[in-house]
């Protein structure tokens, strides 16, 4: 303030209250121990083993090795404050936890505040990102710590599979008399050895082989289109691997491995094809089909070529991250292939490899604490910093995936704790331009545009992955069935679908226009819309499950029909905004296209609901996505063969037309 001016130290010392030997010397009441000062995040200073050093397995120590009821060395005034926090403490601990299943949504959203004790949840400050859209994806007011627990809630006995892939959908009642129970299409097909085409027998007719004068045209289709969803490369060191690799040729080492299986995607990649009425909730023209029918142009003998060659070389690898990269690289390629079983190995390789890594790391920092105290305040490096970033949550994004569609098990990634919500972008995208030559460069090199726009949807899509993990979560009962849940907890759902289709329309409107459909026809912002549907969908589907199956004079069936029949608008609206092109959720594409086909069939069937304009050919473009791919994968031909059945058998009873 203004009145106020320095002491002058030259004069007298003001007269000040000594201290009489009654008075005592203040000590620090608690100490973070040495990994969590290492990593400057807070500690819970649990003894003998903090929470975080407990749930990653690493080796806690603190630096006065006392124990957690030594209290001789605290002073009265602190000993009075841990009376009085361990009687709160108490308190909270006799409270019964809320339950979230039988809470709604918004009761999630009451505290706006960051509680102190889950700081080390959130982004380091170095993130430059807080003018943007991006840091405002995440719906307000949700505390990290339920978001990151959720992440790690999908070890749950057959969760969440059993309750959103095509195989639940055909356990419902209504199909029970006409369906054969089926486990899991993918894993019933690898049981009797169906589950892949061999490629490597397959006539691919002529093709380039690896031609080295290809690396780079193939790498920049790489970024443009593949590495744009899932950003776990630096492109700048990429882009010195491709030109040794075109210069020197490639060698028998990790970037040249890497450079191969990029190729291989480049050669599978294809360019975006808009669908008509991809911004419209149901058709409004007349449809061509043919323009459902994929016209692939992928260069599958080429790609099987640079894949092969890259697969020698991957067996050479010692652990590290480039090795992390190739092998989730590796399931992005077999994905491309439609062989799911196959990416998953490999998805789950990577994951457990990084899980490793991290752990690694960990325990030889805690043992170098302990030997020399300069250890612990050594920095990861910025730059592996965010490379672990993004290498985690793609490989943890991708499990997750998985485990939607498949019954698989978990890698373990997910119980790590770690530290950031969401992943750095580089700096160079998101720290202010030193001079306006230096932003003219950069705005004339389209891959920075891409990568921008890649990363604005990298992390729009992870906080839609949390935002469905929380309406899994919500919207379905643990302790029950989830067919039982749904009808035992229909008042319950009443209030959790309004939330949560609240919550969608926050984060819809968080979206920065580079990836919103509404200014943009980018295929980014094409998925992104498809995310937001395809959740308001799912936290529909209970009532639609509870107006088929319930009887017609049910006391809650008025209100539920009108939730039934949005969640059949959804379907429609989806599978006509269904990709055209070969890309990494492909076989996505196929699975999610026949589970909207059954449940428009479902709905059908009961004869109790005004279908939405467009269902029949819906249901035909469900037929014809299924039938263009139905050749490179045997799970996908059971689900062909077995919607083709069912779509006859409905037309002949309910004489419906398609």
């Amino acid at each position: 303030m203004a009145g106020l001016r320095p002491r002058d130290l030259s004069g007298p010392p003001p007269s000040k209250r000594q201290r009489t030997a009654a008075m005592y010397n203040r000590r620090r009441a608690v100490t973070a121990c040495e990994p969590c000062r290492r990593r400057k995040t807070r500690c819970d200073n649990v003894r003998p083993v903090c929470g975080f050093c407990s749930a990653n397995q690493g080796r806690c120590t603190y630096p006065d090795n006392a124990g957690g009821n030594d209290y001789a060395t605290f002073d009265p005034a602190s000993l009075a404050i841990l009376d009085r926090i361990n009687h709160v403490a108490a308190l909270l601990e006799a409270r019964p936890l809320p339950n979230l299943t039988s809470q709604t949504a918004q009761a999630d959203l009451s505290s706006s505040e960051t509680p102190e004790s889950h700081a080390h949840l959130y982004v380091a400050p170095e993130r430059q990102w807080e003018n943007t859209d991006i840091q405002d994806l995440e719906p307000a007011g949700i505390p990290a710590m339920i978001d990151d627990d959720l992440f790690g809630r999908t070890d749950a006995p057959g969760h969440p599979a059993v309750l959103i892939n095509c195989e639940s959908i055909l356990k419902w009642p209504i199909f029970s008399a006409s369906v054969p129970r089926v486990h899991s299409f993918v894993l019933d097909s690898a049981a009797v050895g169906e589950s892949r085409v061999d490629s490597t027998s397959a006539s691919f007719g002529l093709h380039r082989g690896i031609q080295e004068d290809d690396f780079n045209n193939l790498s920049r289709k790489f970024l443009k289109l593949v590495h744009v969803k899932n950003p776990v490369l630096d492109v700048i060191e990429y882009k010195r691997f491709v030109k040794e690799a075109v210069e020197q040729g490639p060698r028998w080492d990790g970037p040249s491995c890497l450079v191969l299986i990029t190729c291989a995607l480049g050669c599978l990649s294809e360019p975006f094809i808009p669908a008509r009425g991809s911004n419209q909730s149901s058709p409004q023209e007349p449809l061509n089909l043919s323009n459902y029918t994929a016209v692939s142009t992928a260069d599958m003998g080429t790609a099987q070529c640079y894949y092969g060659a890259a697969q020698k070389r991957l067996g050479l690898l010692s652990p590290s991250h480039l090795y992390v990269q190739c092998l989730f690289l590796f399931g992005v390629f077999e994905m491309y292939c439609l062989h799911p079983l196959q990416a998953w190995n490999y998805f789950n390789q990577a994951c457990v490899q990084f899980r490793n890594l991290l752990w690694c790391r960990t325990q030889e920092q805690s043992e170098m604490s302990t030997r020399d105290d300069s250890a612990s305040d050594k920095p990861v490096p910025k730059r592996l910093r965010l490379l672990e970033q993004r290498l985690y949550w793609s490989c943890l994004k991708s499990e997750l995936e998985m485990r939607y569609e498949i019954p698989l098990p978990q890698s373990g990634l997910a119980n790590l704790k770690h530290p950031d919500i969401f992943p750095s972008p580089p700096t160079r995208l998101c720290s202010p331009m030193g001079s306006m030559g230096e932003l003219e460069d950069v705005l004339a090199d389209e891959t920075n545009l891409d990568e921008q726009r890649s990363w604005f949807y990298y992390l729009a899509e992870i906080s839609s992955r949390r935002m469905m993990n929380r309406a899994i979560m919500v919207m379905t009962s643990r302790d029950k069935e989830p067919n039982e849940g749904w009808i035992n907890d229909i008042l319950a759902n009443f209030r959790h679908v309004n939330d949560m289709n609240d919550q969608i329309d926050i984060w819809r409107s968080h979206v920065p226009p580079p990836i919103d459909q509404e200014v943009s026809d980018h295929e980014l912002a094409h998925f992104i819309n498809i995310r937001s549907v395809s959740c308001r969908e799912w936290i529909h589907r209970p009532f639609l499950y509870y107006a088929i199956h319930q009887s017609r004079d049910d006391p809650y069936m008025e209100q539920a029909l009108p939730l039934a029949e949005r969640c059949l608008q959804c379907c429609v609206s989806l599978i006509f905004q269904s990709p055209k092109h070969r890309q990494h959720g492909t076989w996505y594409v196929c699975r999610l296209s026949f589970s909207r086909a059954l449940l428009l069939v479902a709905a059908v069937r009961s004869g109790r609901f005004s279908l939405p304009h467009g269902w029949e050919e819906a249901m035909q473009i469900a037929r014809d996505i299924l039938h263009s791919y139905k050749g490179e994968a045997a799970d996908l031909q059971e689900a062909s063969n077995l919607l083709e059945m069912l779509i006859s058998t409905t037309c002949n009873y309910e004489g419906a037309g398609f």
